[in-house]
């Protein structure tokens, strides 16, 4: 039977393109095209169309900031905190969130999360050690009272500190100072402690000195503290100018720091203290920053524009701008090594005012899909990594600014249409 003059065979999609009109698509030799829409299928490595599977209804309710990695998956729904396993059993962490707050997770040390959205509220998993606060805030000033003892005269700083069970402790933002005339004692009444705290631990400088020792490791509960002499004076305090994580926009691992965003600003805190930052200790951008990546050898942020904070010491740290696109919020994923060609090492990738951009480590950054296709953006969206019949496909969505809810959805449509007669 002859064949049909009007047919065309397809060996294969070059991927999706709407930068050019329809009739300007054409294959670059003939055998492989390139789609102007694209609905429900996803482009395999052999550059074959391939049904996207459906999907059913697992857990109903308003959910949002849905995190993943290995075994684990985190979510939000309504105004709790709930850790999922691979089978999709649910443990709630806590249910007195705010609505609608997103909640920003990054994985630290040792596999723990570490959660906190914009309210506030902050908190740590991991399966070994369950649900624990993430840092303690400083405690008040103690009162003090001149008592017997053998203190040498002059002027004394004291300062208390709280401890998780896990030995992690607060910081001091200020402390209490006594002077005595004569040789005596101090009594330090212990203020009020979180009731995550485990244990308090009191500081006392010597006469006349600003630098201050433990003297005394007790449980909570107990009232107050007698200071009698020098002679129990031990390691110095370590987290005067401490402060709690505070409320941020975005979170981020580096090197055995933690970061959070504010504002303009990238906080980070001491090294391998996850709970231990400084209000000294920041990078400043020009405007809200919208992304923090890290990756090998240095962190990607997206202020005004992407900025690669190269090095692995925030001290010494170079700033350089790799980039004028700007990225949406919460869309940041990272590709292993094998996950896409030629990819060795992690790599960052988010979508941004100009496409999909792919950070490799070093701080080279990839526009990946702006010569090809473009689509709206808003501030705020998600990016979900796909694995299916070993092809791992990156599936972008950006939330309406319509939508008062938490439900996502692509603000321009994306379809595809396989012309009769075709043969694919």
């Amino acid at each position: 039977m002859p064949r049909n003059q009007n047919t065309t065979k397809v060996r294969g999609f070059a991927g999706l393109v709407n930068t050019v009109s329809p009739e300007e698509l054409t294959g670059a030799n003939r055998a492989q095209f390139p789609l102007l829409e694209g609905e429900n299928v996803y482009l395999t490595n052999a550059r074959r169309l391939k049904s996207r599977p459906g999907y059913v209804l697992q857990t109903a309710g308003s959910h949002h900031s849905l995190w993943s990695s290995g075994d684990m998956a985190l979510v939000v729904r309504d105004q709790s905190l709930i850790a999922l396993d691979r089978s999709l059993n649910e443990t709630v962490l806590r249910s007195d969130l705010t609505r609608r707050s997103p909640m920003q997770f990054v994985q630290g040390a040792g596999g723990t999360v570490y959660y906190i959205n914009e309210a506030g509220e902050r908190g740590s998993y991991s399966v070994a050690t369950g649900h624990q606060p993430w840092g303690l805030q400083p405690l008040l000033p103690a009162a003090l009272i001149q008592t017997a003892g053998s203190l040498p005269t002059g002027v004394y700083r004291i300062a208390t500190t709280q401890r998780l069970a896990s030995g992690e402790e607060s910081g001091v933002e200020d402390y209490a100072m006594i002077t005595l005339s004569s040789r005596a004692g101090i009594d330090v009444a212990i203020p009020p402690v979180d009731p995550n705290a485990a244990t308090v631990s009191v500081y006392c400088s010597l006469a006349d000195s600003e630098t201050l020792y433990e003297v005394a490791q007790v449980s909570t509960g107990t009232a107050s503290v007698v200071i009698r002499n020098t002679v129990d004076f031990g390691r110095p305090l370590q987290t005067l100018d401490v402060v709690a994580p505070f409320p941020g926009t975005q979170v981020g691992y580096h090197k055995g720091r933690m970061l959070i965003a504010d504002g303009p600003y990238l906080f980070y805190t001491d090294p391998f203290s996850p709970s231990w930052f400084r209000m000294n200790q920041f990078f400043a951008f020009a405007d809200d920053i919208s992304l923090v990546a890290p990756v090998d050898n240095g962190i990607y942020v997206s202020a005004d524009r992407t900025y690669f904070l190269q090095g692995n010491d925030p001290e010494t740290m170079n700033q350089d701008v790799v980039s004028d696109a700007k990225a949406v919020k919460g869309t940041l994923q990272y590709l292993l090594p094998g996950e896409m060609p030629e990819i060795n090492q992690e790599h960052a990738v988010w979508l941004s005012d100009r496409g999909f951009i792919l950070g490799a480590p070093g701080g080279v950054v990839q526009h990946m899909t702006e010569a090809d296709f473009t689509f709206a953006v808003s501030e705020l969206g998600t990016l979900g990594k796909v694995k299916q019949d070993g092809v791992t496909t990156l599936v972008g969505l950006m939330k309406s600014p319509t939508d008062e809810d938490n439900n996502f959805g692509m603000t321009d449509r994306v379809s595809v249409e396989i012309v009769r007669n075709s043969v694919v």
